[in-house]
Formats: C-alpha cells, structure tokens, sequence
C-alpha cells in the first residue's frame, strides 16, 4: 500500500489597490468595501494574512502559514499533522512572497494513529485487516517525499 504525502501553502505577498498612494484618499476600496486610513484587516481569500489600509492602498504587514486546519501558524514555527513535521518558512519566487510549510521530519502512523520511525516495527491496519508486524520506508522523489508499508 502506497501512501503520498505533500503539502504545499501558499499565499499572497501584498494586495495593491493602486500603485501610487494618493495622500488625498484616506479611504481603500477592496471588492467593493471600503476601509479606512490605518484600518488593519484581514480578507476572505487569506485568512493568515493582515494588510494596512495606507491611504488608497492595502498593504501587507503581517503573514503566516495555513495548516490543513485552516490555523495561522508563524514563520520559523513548526507543527506537526499526521505523523508529519512542518516548518512554516517564505521564499521570493518570481517577485512574489510565498509561505509554505516545509517538511522537517516524516514518521510513520501506526493502526492507532501514532507515528513510528522508518524501519521500526509496528502494527499497521490495511482496510478491516490489523497487521501485528509493519514497516515503512520513507523517500524522496523528485521534490516529493513518498511513503510506503511493508507487511
């Protein structure tokens, strides 16, 4: 049995209303709301990320990663989901910020849920079926790192 595991996050650098601040508008108009000058908000479609209305323009002042649970998690922090260590880190790629968690550490989960070393041995469950004695091998391919049970 073949597990694949992979996690990519990404979000948005800056949202720019316009490219020159007019210092006249104290006002920004984002699909149709308006925010006032020095307002910090947080919007729909990137709920880890805070932006500054600066006159007639929002702008990033705050980010972080999403976990798969949808919570907010610092850059240089770490968390863990399934067995699997994440670090949330950023990177500039084609003149935009990107925020992703990165693997650290890959485990195994067991029949109960509890994470096991490669190469340890474990019980492991395959449809209605408990294997008493499992392994697992853990590897790269490519930028992907892949998973699979040997019992």
């Amino acid at each position: 049995m073949k597990i694949l595991l992979f996690l990519g996050l990404t979000m948005l650098s800056s949202i720019v209303v316009s490219q020159n601040p007019d210092r006249r508008v104290s006002v920004c108009v984002y699909k149709g709301r308006r925010y006032r000058h020095g307002e910090v908000v947080t919007l729909p479609r990137s709920p880890c990320a805070r932006f500054r209305c600066e006159y007639n323009t929002l702008r990033l002042i705050n980010q972080d990663c999403v976990d798969r649970k949808g919570q907010c998690i610092r850059v240089g922090q770490t968390w863990t989901e399934s067995c699997i260590t994440y670090r949330c880190s950023t990177r500039k790629l084609n003149n935009k910020q990107h925020y992703r968690g990165r693997i650290l550490e890959m485990k195994c989960p067991d029949a109960r849920g509890q994470c096991h070393s490669p190469g340890t041995n474990f019980e492991f469950r395959i449809g209605m079926q408990v294997y008493p004695s499992c392994t697992c091998r853990i590897w790269l391919e490519g930028q992907r790192r892949r998973m699979k049970y040997f019992c």
